[in-house]
């Protein structure tokens, strides 16, 4: 909410309060004097004619602090989503930043990584857009193309072909090891919570 919507929903609440005190005060005077007091200031047609205005008085003034409530209400469900999406997005974050944490250990794709990213992706497409989704799907697929071509040069013996094969491989490495830096900046959008929202 902006300061300046802030500012007057205060100002409407404050002004709604002050109205329904000055107008409870006065229906007590009203109902009170008459047996308390032996000479009221106001008399009974007064009072007659005040609490009939003030009972069309309190119904805005009720509406005004219902509406005030209900927005609250609403601004709080707002935040309870948002911080419940943003606990299921970093654990996306930090699922797959751990899966990668193999390859850096080894330099290679150990065989536990493509599980392991399988499980920190598996609700990508409920809580991401497109474009973090296909990201996801392509940090996968290098990641069993690296598994996979690790397998495959391991048993082959040295020559042309293997070469080729452990050149892709470090290709491949080398991509993964660039991503958790990627993987940050591109979930900013899906992490970051105003200021003004807190």
């Amino acid at each position: 909410m902006s300061s300046w919507a802030a500012r007057l929903s205060a100002a409407l609440l404050a002004a709604a309060v002050l109205v329904a005190s000055f107008v409870f005060t006065m229906g007590a005077y009203c109902i009170a004097a008459p047996v308390l007091v032996d000479r009221p200031a106001l008399g009974e047609a007064t009072c007659g004619r005040f609490l009939s205005g003030a009972s069309a008085l309190l119904t805005p003034v009720i509406g005004t602090i219902a509406a005030y409530v209900a927005y609250q209400q609403y601004r709080t469900a707002r935040m309870t989503l948002k911080l419940h999406l943003y606990e299921r997005r970093v654990e996306i974050l930090r699922g797959v930043l751990a899966a990668l944490g193999g390859v850096f250990r080894e330099g290679r794709v150990p065989g536990e990584t493509i599980p392991e990213l399988l499980r920190a992706t598996s609700e990508k497409d409920y809580l991401l857009r497109k474009d973090l989704i296909e990201y996801l799907d392509e940090l996968y697929r290098k990641a069993v193309l690296g598994y996979t071509l690790h397998l495959e040069f391991e048993d082959i013996p040295a020559g042309p072909e293997r070469t080729k094969l452990v050149s892709q491989h470090a290709e491949v490495i080398r991509w993964l090891t660039e991503q958790p830096a990627e993987l940050r900046q591109r979930f900013i959008p899906y992490l970051k919570l105003a200021d003004d929202e807190l």
